[in-house]
């Protein structure tokens, strides 16, 4: 039996990587995806908790569950909007590369 939690970042690359071979996304797809993932994150992780946030019908606490499953999405959308183009070249040097080695 598969462990979905404990496996959901293998699972979430692998499934990413299949629908990139296949051509299944698209960068606009991604930029919304990305956007979508990025505000829920923001608002997940900030939100006021207390009585004042139950009031306005928000969730006492985070949802740590689906934080894992929404940096996944924000992680491949990144991924296939870089690797597509959507902001410059990919660098030829990252941190951690020797600018000397060939």
């Amino acid at each position: 039996m598969i462990d979905w939690q404990s496996d959901l970042k293998t699972a979430t690359w692998s499934m990413f990587w299949l629908q990139n071979t296949k051509g299944s996304l698209d960068n606009e797809r991604e930029k919304e995806t990305l956007k979508e993932s990025v505000a829920w994150l923001i608002r997940a992780t900030t939100q006021k908790v207390g009585v004042s946030a139950l009031d306005r019908g928000l969730k006492s606490a985070v949802d740590w569950k689906a934080l894992d499953t929404k940096i996944m999405q924000i992680v491949c959308s990144a991924t296939w909007l870089c690797l597509h183009g959507e902001f410059g070249d990919m660098p030829e040097l990252i941190e951690g590369d020797n600018a000397n080695a060939k």
